[in-house]
């Protein structure tokens, strides 16, 4: 029959794997999947201990980093402190400067989002610039030859 079927295509006539099928299976199954979560991850586990100093369970605790330059002169009262960068659980991403209380927390993927849109914009904006550009270029060049024209009419 020439009609094949994909289980067909995949594997030979015993019914042993293929090359594809081998491939497919080191690539998503097993420690080298990218579907299992064996990625190190940035927090740290606490120990937390009952009134005697049992172990009985674990913290998750955040990490935080300063930054190595200060905020600058559009923060305000801010200016002259470093940021706090935490990444805590649940996948969130902290910010506060250092010395104070003042915490801004944002969903690591929603944060990623709003880059993501920034740099499109930014992009945008630059390309409209450009465009802008070389229209003011064209626009002068043509308010030259009608000058130019008008040049050379008025001495005829």
């Amino acid at each position: 029959m020439w009609l094949q079927t994909s289980n067909d295509i995949l594997s030979n006539r015993r019914g042993s794997p293929t090359l594809a099928q081998a491939e497919f299976r080191i690539l998503f199954e097993g420690k080298n999947s990218p579907f299992v979560n064996n990625m190190k991850t940035f927090d740290h586990r606490r120990p937390i201990r009952n009134k005697q100093g049992d172990k009985i369970g674990e913290h998750l605790s955040p990490t935080f980093r300063v930054t190595t330059r200060v905020l600058g002169g559009t923060f305000g009262l801010d200016s002259t402190r470093r940021l706090v960068v935490g990444l805590e659980p649940d996948d969130m991403i902290s910010f506060r400067p250092e010395g104070t209380r003042q915490r801004i927390i944002a969903k690591a993927h929603e944060l990623y989002q709003s880059l993501l849109v920034s740099r499109a914009l930014r992009l945008q904006l630059e390309r409209a610039r450009q465009r802008k550009a070389k229209l003011a270029l064209v626009r002068a060049q043509r308010r030259q030859q009608a000058a130019d024209r008008r040049f050379k009419r008025s001495l005829a």
